[in-house]
């Protein structure tokens, strides 16, 4: 499900009544569509005609968008390490080789989060088991569990909620 359908549910029934409004230079508001008849072009009137942003979408939007940037963040956080190479004294042929290297889980998780945000549930779960079985891998080391492992163990967890979360809104919607 993309984005936009995701926030279907929040945005205004009656369409005549949308004030998209735009900041100009001098910090006041410009309108692209005219209000209705009779209304002043102030904050207090706009408000009710804005999307209602309730608990629970607010809620269901921070699960959607959490895990997809603690993803990125993280696949940034692995390139750091590439950066080692360079400290080297090593032919320009070799450091580009190394660095390459080095970036390969870097672009492993990028991949992944790209396609976790497709199939959030079975991703997610995947994604703690990567992260279970990094942590077996340098035998439960604490530190490298915590620097590398936490983070896929955590943003699994995230898209394991987000599928839920994404799960519970098709059931509402097909009641």
């Amino acid at each position: 499900m993309t984005a936009s359908g995701r926030l279907s549910h929040l945005t205004v029934r009656d369409t005549s009544e949308v004030v998209r409004a735009r900041c100009v230079t001098d910090n006041r508001l410009s309108h692209s569509k005219t209000l209705p008849v009779g209304a002043r072009s102030n904050l207090a009137t706009m408000m009710p005609m804005l999307p209602n942003l309730t608990e629970e979408s607010r809620s269901c939007e921070l699960f959607f968008w959490l895990p997809r940037i603690l993803g990125f963040l993280y696949a940034g956080f692995l390139a750091m390490f590439a950066f080692d190479v360079f400290s080297e004294n090593t032919a320009i042929l070799q450091t580009i080789n190394a660095f390459a290297i080095h970036l390969i889980p870097s672009i492993v998780s990028l991949i992944l989060v790209a396609l976790l945000w497709r199939w959030q549930f079975v991703g997610g779960v995947l994604l703690i088991a990567a992260g279970c079985s990094y942590a077996t891998m340098v035998g439960w080391r604490a530190l490298f569990v915590l620097v590398i492992g936490a983070p896929m163990f955590v943003i699994g967890i995230l898209f394991v909620i987000d599928g839920w979360v994404e799960g519970r809104l098709k059931e509402g919607s097909e009641a």
